[in-house]
């Protein structure tokens, strides 16, 4: 309710407060809200070690959505140190119970690593401007995966 302003004013600070404490208590859910809190800075300082702390917790209970930002967090080096194998285990998990965006990830890593061996993905978080889309599966207006060059 704090988070999100339903019935009170948005606070994040609180928010946070009840989320530790649910969590703490092994509540999935609140888990998952926790990591993201840490993970886009509301109501503490941002930290993806943090986030990927708490993240982990709620994906092990088999959230979803927590196994498919732990997938983002390994696939992109945030709070983790870069790990693709890791980032498939958790976007396949995730793609499992049916997260439509953790089955195009998978898709595209598939796809792409087939084909390209000299390439790696990357996941962005804010929006691309169309006119540097080419090459980029669009998961959401705000989400997209292209696929980069190491060199």
């Amino acid at each position: 309710m704090y988070s999100n302003g339903y019935g009170v004013e948005r606070d994040y600070d609180e928010a946070v407060k009840w989320y530790r404490k649910s969590a703490e208590q092994g509540n999935a859910n609140a888990q998952y809200n926790l990591g993201y809190m840490y993970c886009n800075g509301e109501g503490v300082e941002r930290d993806y070690s943090e986030a990927v702390k708490w993240y982990r917790k709620s994906a092990e209970q088999g959230n979803a959505n927590a196994q498919y930002n732990l997938g983002y967090m390994y696939c992109n080096g945030e709070g983790v140190e870069r790990d693709y194998s890791e980032a498939v285990k958790w976007y396949r998990k995730s793609a499992e119970q049916g997260n439509v965006q953790a089955k195009d990830c998978l898709r595209i890593l598939d796809e792409k690593s087939e084909k390209k061996a000299g390439q790696v993905c990357y996941i962005q978080r804010k929006e691309v401007p169309l006119s540097h889309a080419r090459n980029s599966c669009w998961l959401n207006e705000n989400l997209a995966i292209k696929i980069i060059n190491k060199n």
